[in-house]
């Protein structure tokens, strides 16, 4: 069953989240493992974390093609007031606290077809929590000073729990 955001916007880009629940239990190995959610607030990330964030992907890479192996990159947390100058005001939305910015000074980034894919951190019980989900840049990936925004996680845990009956 896919479960989108009722009030998802494309134009906006806001709401920009959906679960999917399974009909019947996954088949984990070593590489299909849950991830975290950050459930309650002690589950944040501290200062360290936002420094080190993980995104991971199968998207395009610096050649322009789809990856074959999975890739990740390290990238810290871009403050949301920083984010809003540096996006162009033709752009046609407003970040808000439902968003997260990353930017990295080498330009990494997440890319095209990476989308939906999980922005994370690793708690000192080095456990893998999920903290946002890629949703969009501005055109070309990783361009210096440009940063990747992602829907943020923990703005959407009541949505979550409602919809999960948690």
């Amino acid at each position: 069953e896919f479960i989108s955001h009722e009030k998802y916007s494309p134009s906006k880009k806001t709401n920009d989240i959906a679960l999917i629940r399974l009909g019947r239990p996954a088949k984990l190995c070593d590489s299909v493992r849950p991830i975290c959610l950050p459930i309650e607030k002690s589950q944040s990330p501290n200062s360290e974390n936002l420094q080190n964030m993980i995104v991971s992907g199968w998207g395009a890479t610096e050649q322009n093609v789809s990856a074959s192996v999975l890739q990740y990159v390290k990238i810290p947390v871009y403050p949301n007031t920083n984010c809003r100058a540096l996006f162009p005001r033709r752009a046609g939305f407003t970040l808000d606290e439902s968003h997260v910015c990353t930017l990295s000074e080498n330009g990494a980034d997440h890319c095209s077809g990476d989308s939906g894919g999980p922005l994370q951190y690793v708690s000192q019980q080095n456990q893998f929590y999920q903290y946002g989900i890629v949703s969009f840049g501005v055109n070309s990936c990783g361009v210096h000073n440009i940063p990747g925004v992602y829907t943020k996680v923990p703005h959407f845990m009541d949505w979550i729990r409602s919809k999960l009956n948690l």
